[in-house]
């Protein structure tokens, strides 16, 4: 894949999903491919992914919204087919039809224009923050993809010898950044399975390992911290993301 130009919109990946009729609208699927530059190491990318599912909503002939996924059930299999009101009872109440959940005014709040979209950036180890910025700012923010859904993204810290690479993972130092700046409901970890170092050529690798716990503690921490200082006055602590090891 080509690396991601804000300039360029094929370095996006589209794959189209079809609308639930023909007069709703489709949802996509993106994909995008981040490398970090001056990375010797080609280790540090990160690749993002949005899904927004299709509109689950249509305009009817009468000019009302209705919500294709809170259709009545078939006559067949209502369990109120074929019974009818008795004649005897409220003959001096005129037949109305009962209000419909599903037909609302096509300005309801409700169901908004385009559905809420899904967006997960994977780095396993790590990427410059500059790297996806470009992308966050154009492509998420159009999407209204912010916050994130989900990071995937190593917590443990490991690190070469200049001369061998230097930073292997960047761990969480390097997610808490993403986070900081873009927000994740959730953080799960990557890359931070048992490794084994045996042999020369990982004998250098320094690490610094983080459990769940500790790295929960740390970013709640920092995130409350940054919002009571933010240019000096108390701002708004907003949804906290969850972080998940996967050992």
């Amino acid at each position: 894949m080509q690396p991601y130009n804000s300039k360029n919109d094929e370095s996006i990946t589209r794959i189209p999903i079809p609308g639930y009729s023909s007069f709703s609208q489709g949802g996509e699927v993106t994909v995008t491919y981040m490398p970090q530059r001056m990375d010797p190491t080609r280790l540090h990318n990160a690749m993002g992914l949005t899904y927004r599912a299709p509109n689950s909503t249509t305009t009817s002939v009468n000019g009302s919204v209705v919500n294709l996924l809170n259709l009545p059930p078939s006559p067949q299999d209502s369990p109120m087919a074929g019974e009818f009101p008795d004649p005897m009872n409220g003959r001096n109440n005129p037949m109305t039809p009962p209000d419909s959940p599903m037909e609302l005014d096509g300005n309801s709040p409700m169901f908004p224009s385009r559905e809420k979209t899904i967006s997960v950036l994977y780095s396993p180890h790590g990427v410059a923050y500059t790297a996806i910025e470009p992308y966050a700012s154009s492509h998420l923010a159009k999407e209204s993809a912010l916050p994130l859904t989900a990071l995937f993204h190593s917590i443990n810290t490991e690190e070469n010898p200049w001369f061998m690479g230097g930073v292997v993972a960047v761990g969480y130092p390097g997610g808490a950044e993403i986070i900081r700046n873009l927000g994740a409901r959730y953080w799960i970890s990557a890359h931070d399975e048992v490794k084994d170092n045996r042999g020369w050529s990982v004998a250098w690798i320094k690490s610094r390992m983080y459990s769940s716990e500790e790295a929960q503690q740390k970013l709640d921490e920092e995130t409350k911290s940054t919002v009571l200082h933010q240019d000096g006055k108390h701002g708004t602590l907003g949804p906290r993301t969850q972080i998940f090891r996967l050992d």
